[in-house]
């Protein structure tokens, strides 16, 4: 809330001045964990600024120097999505940052009702500002969405950037877990800690590096990205924030929380995301530019993604066909194979289907979606051998258990539904629908079967590819 800076309000300011030097104190914009942010005129330049006046308990002597070398680093750097800084200094002991005004909301606020992508491209444009940062040498150390600040003309600038440092920079410190430990609540965890001796950052966006003190680098405003943008994209924290204890352990296991069943936010990002999160620095990706190329790829258009999107129809449409081939010769003259038959024919099938996979693990992999139709196909071919296999084992009558069948596969079909695809609901239906027929006619029990096996892998593959089309997956 912006507040006019009155003789009540300039008493914390030095010699309970509403000047700081050749700046003009106009209303207090913000405060955080570092300091207060003042509008202001900068008379010397006849410009508006934003300044930012350090707390008095803040730095020690070693890290007002570094904050002073890293402002002037951060003043030489000239990035559309990084707050400029124009000056630093002190007066009366008292640092300030005096930086580029600007007036919006911040990231947290914008992002609200945005669609998916329209959040992607603005995380995209503040990592660009991130990077550029990097690249002068200059580590954020406290990236999170209120950090970002959208300007009027939709463009996103990092600000605070080297501010949350630890005091004892090489200091292995452990204290930062005490320090919530009276109250271990959420409410801790969402805001940004400083305290003399402790690790300062977010913790609900810290990597595990920064809560072990350790040195950082760039890896660690990489995981902080991803936590915001995870956090925007799927409206769930990629690890959970009730405890900290409950954080750090997920943490260390790198225990992602899963996205929502429903999100239309497509598998590669999520993988791209997850694995900017790994606890370990040198498992991210090299660097932020590396994250923000495999972001921003265009995979509509991709063709290394279209071939893989193709390669992985056709494959499923060879299964159809050679499903047809082999159903339509044992069926012919509505013969009814042994129990025997029917639990080889399943083996070779299964062999084919995890030959297929292995050979498209690459694809497969880089989607949610195709994972998820793999891992189906898989558990379906899995409870056709256990089902066969018992009946040959007991001498049963094989037709039966084509009926069994068809239920498991429906039943699988629904658990499909909910953690994988909406889709796989119409394909239970089709093999729902397909158990009455072959229980009223016995004699068609496998033509009924092969066809309805047929057209629900043929739908498999078609809702897997349309599906993959419009999430660009």
């Amino acid at each position: 809330m912006n507040r006019p800076v009155t003789q009540s309000l300039a008493a914390g300011l030095p010699k309970a001045s509403a000047r700081l030097g050749r700046f003009v104190l106009l209303q207090e914009v913000g405060a955080g964990a570092m300091g207060r942010v003042y509008a202001a005129y900068d008379e010397a330049l006849d410009r508006r600024v934003a300044i930012k006046l350090l707390r008095e308990d803040g730095p020690g002597d070693e890290d007002r120097a570094r904050i002073h070398r890293e402002a002037k680093a951060m003043a030489r750097l000239s990035h559309p999505n990084v707050a400029q800084i124009h000056d630093a200094g002190e007066v009366d002991g008292r640092l300030y940052l005096a930086m580029e005004y600007i007036e919006g909301d911040s990231l947290d606020v914008w992002q609200r009702d945005r669609a998916w992508r329209a959040r992607l491209g603005m995380y995209l444009e503040a990592g660009r500002g991130l990077a550029a940062a990097h690249a002068a040498g200059v580590l954020h150390r406290d990236f999170k969405p209120q950090n970002v600040l959208i300007g009027l003309d939709g463009r996103p600038r990092v600000i605070d950037f080297g501010l949350a440092r630890p005091v004892a920079e090489q200091e292995a410190v452990v204290e930062p877990v005490d320090a919530f430990a009276d109250t271990g609540s959420i409410f801790g965890l969402d805001l940004s800690v400083t305290r003399t001796g402790t690790v300062v950052g977010t913790p609900g966006y810290m990597a595990l590096e920064q809560f072990k003190g350790q040195p950082l680098d760039a890896a660690a405003d990489q995981f902080s990205f991803c936590v915001a943008l995870y956090e925007a994209l799927y409206a769930v924290a990629p690890y959970p924030r009730d405890q900290l204890p409950r954080l750090l352990t997920a943490l260390a296991a790198h225990d992602v929380a899963p996205p929502p069943a429903d999100t239309e936010v497509p598998g590669w990002v999520h993988a791209a995301l997850v694995r900017g999160l790994s606890p370990e620095p040198t498992d991210r990706w090299p660097s932020m530019g590396a994250l923000l190329a495999e972001l921003g790829r265009d995979r509509e258009h991709d063709p290394e993604t279209g071939r893989a999107q193709r390669l992985w129809l056709v494959a499923m449409l060879a299964l159809v066909i050679a499903a047809s081939t082999i159903y339509g010769v044992l069926a012919t003259g509505l013969a009814i194979p042994t129990a025997g038959r029917g639990f080889v024919l399943a083996l070779v099938v299964g062999v084919a289907l995890s030959l297929m996979l292995l050979v498209l693990r690459r694809p497969i992999a880089q989607s949610a979606l195709n994972r998820g139709v793999a891992a189906f196909f898989l558990c379906a071919i899995g409870v056709v051998l256990a089902l066969r296999g018992a009946t040959w084992a007991i001498g049963a009558d094989p037709r039966p258990t084509y009926v069994y069948e068809l239920c498991a596969l429906a039943a699988l079909s629904l658990l499909s539904a909910a953690s994988v695809a909406p889709w796989f609901g119409r394909l239970s239906v089709v093999l729902v629908a397909a158990v009455p027929l072959a229980v009223a006619l016995p004699a068609w029990t496998i033509p009924i079967y092969a066809a309805t096996t047929v057209l629900g892998v043929t739908l498999a593959a078609c809702f897997t590819r349309a599906d993959g089309a419009r999430h660009q997956d």
